[in-house]
């Protein structure tokens, strides 16, 4: 986290997320379906939401479960070690396209599509609420007096 405490990093507050992973959308996904960043958004929902039904997860799944995990928990956490064999696999396989977003996650591999995104939200809601300096930047380490000098 050193590097967040750099006078040369910016850090923009995009607004509350949500996600809805019965339906396999979030916030991010709605976003880039209705500006028509359509290769984007499935490829950010396969990486988010990656199919229960793939053998792969599975194990996964089962020793999480066994583990002890709610289902609900144990699902997301099934996601999130599927997306990171993916991009171990794509590594192992040589395949380096960009494109693809295998290797890289769907917000490099699609940058114009990210981009859109930061900029609709930034101006949307361009001062973050109070929570956010107290309950994250604080935490960093952020100067308190900076912090409250750029609020005002």
């Amino acid at each position: 986290l050193g590097g967040f405490s750099s006078g040369l990093t910016e850090i923009i507050f995009l607004g509350e997320t949500w996600s809805t992973p019965d339906l396999r959308l979030n916030k991010r996904i709605e976003f880039f379906e209705a500006e028509g960043f359509l290769s984007a958004a499935d490829a950010y929902r396969e990486y988010a939401f990656p199919s229960l039904q793939n053998r792969a997860l599975t194990p996964i799944y089962t020793k999480l479960i066994e583990a002890g995990y709610p289902r609900g928990r144990a699902d997301e956490r099934a996601r999130s070690v599927f997306a990171q064999l993916q991009v171990s696999e794509a590594m192992l396989e040589g395949d380096y396209d960009l494109i693809s977003g295998k290797l890289f996650p769907p917000l490099l591999a699609y940058p114009r599509a990210w981009q859109a995104y930061i900029e609709h939200f930034e101006q949307e809601q361009p001062d973050p609420p109070q929570w956010f300096y107290r309950e994250f930047l604080d935490r960093l380490g952020f100067d308190s007096l900076a912090i409250e000098g750029a609020n005002r």
